[in-house]
């Protein structure tokens, strides 16, 4: 095997590596849903509430504490 040959099959191994990524960065992404469960005396629990919040508060979804006020809220918040 020459040398032409080998950086032949490295750069077609590095470019289908590179259209791998570029098909995963581009398949839509999943739904995540984050259930914070709380005691009233936890003293950690308020504090996993509002991170529960500002996480979805930056992805532009709805944070719920407690039940969902209906179910077309809930579908609402797990739409992609």
């Amino acid at each position: 095997m020459t040398e032409d040959d080998e950086l032949a099959q490295i750069r077609k191994k590095k470019l289908e590596e590179m259209m791998e990524r570029q098909r995963g960065a581009l398949a839509p992404k999943r739904s995540t849903v984050i259930e914070v469960f709380t005691s009233p005396t936890c003293p950690h629990c308020p504090r996993a509430l509002t991170m529960a919040k500002e996480v979805a508060s930056q992805n532009g979804k709805s944070a719920f504490v407690g039940a969902p006020p209906s179910i077309e809220a809930l579908r609402q918040a797990l739409r992609p």
